[in-house]
């Protein structure tokens, strides 16, 4: 992913400046993605159809210089080039010298949930009976529309993503879907057209030498409308049990003992954490940040906005609870 890291603005649809003169249009949004392959081909090309008029529409529009400064700078940013991701480990070069540093998440379980599994085929099966979806009749049955499930379903949903949106931001590149696309897939692309988010990156590695840590976003976005950057977090999983807050949940290790141990604040924290690096090393602070969940037997993708405690963590305002997430990894890293 390191080469996708690199030089992100050339040829691309991101021109280096201009004015702003846009009126967002509203899209059809194709839902019936799990149907049979001859009506699943006529969604797919619909998508197609509304992602093209979409990136042809972006291509005309003059977005403001502030914007485009902003986006170029992350794209280019100097740090890109000394992290490569590579097998399951990030390589980082700080003044000629190599190091491997840990993941976000992984970090994060350790100090904030160790005793927590995310991973539902580690789970304890009674943990998962615990905390059943609250929005599901008692005794109603999971009907699966993906083919895969847990972190293969989850990597195969982010591999879809990332090469659709490597090919969309090249301006010379059609917009193609493959009919073998993942539900979920479909879903956040559909969501894409709703919400008029013109796709910037996707995968993009960033780290935090004071943390050792580093992480990869998932996508960020342009809000047509606005004009705003989106950092986006996909999560694909915990659709089998209650997202929010069960009422049996207990809370996070401190600092963060004030907060829920749920799948949804944890996924929250670990937002933050990644907006806290682009803000301290990049330089950069997002404009917003959610959780995008595509849930197949709901056929749909849903926004997870982020509450008020994690908007002043993603800020850095001291004292909220995430605020104690920097001051926490960077102990951590020193000790």
């Amino acid at each position: 992913m390191a080469d996708a890291a690199r030089n992100r603005s050339r040829g691309t649809v991101f021109p280096k400046g201009g004015r702003v003169s846009l009126t967002p249009i509203k899209y059809g949004v194709t839902r019936n993605t799990n149907a049979s392959t001859a009506e699943k081909r006529v969604a797919i090309k619909l998508l197609e159809t509304n992602m093209k008029k979409m990136k042809e529409r972006f291509m005309k529009t003059k977005v403001p210089d502030h914007v485009l400064r902003k986006i170029n700078h992350l794209l280019n940013h100097p740090r890109n080039k000394n992290i490569i991701f590579k097998g399951r480990s990030y390589k980082v070069n700080i003044d000629g010298a190599s190091r491997v540093y840990t993941g976000l998440k992984p970090k994060l379980k350790a100090l904030f949930w160790p005793d927590t599994e995310d991973d539902p085929f580690k789970r304890d099966p009674n943990d998962l009976k615990r905390r059943p979806p609250l929005d599901m009749p008692k005794g109603s049955k999971f009907k699966r529309t993906c083919k895969l499930s847990g972190k293969a379903h989850g990597e195969l949903v982010h591999k879809q993503v990332y090469k659709f949106v490597k090919k969309f931001t090249n301006k010379h590149t059609p917009v193609k879907i493959p009919l073998n696309s993942d539900p979920c897939t479909i879903h956040i692309l559909n969501l894409f057209v709703k919400k008029g988010w013109i796709p910037v990156v996707s995968e993009l590695d960033i780290f935090h030498e004071g943390w050792v840590i580093a992480s990869s976003i998932d996508i960020i976005v342009l809000d047509l409308a606005t004009f705003e950057l989106i950092l986006l977090e996909t999560k694909t999983g915990h659709t089998e049990e209650e997202y929010g807050e069960h009422p049996t949940d207990k809370k996070l290790r401190a600092p963060l003992d004030d907060v829920v141990n749920c799948p949804k604040n944890r996924h929250m924290v670990q937002v933050v954490a990644m907006c806290l690096m682009l803000r301290d090393k990049y330089g950069i602070l997002m404009d917003q940040a959610k959780i995008i969940r595509p849930v197949s037997r709901l056929r749909g993708a849903f926004i997870v906005p982020l509450p008020k405690w994690a908007i002043e963590g993603k800020n850095g305002k001291p004292p909220a609870a995430p605020y104690n997430i920097n001051r926490s990894l960077t102990a951590n890293a020193k000790s």
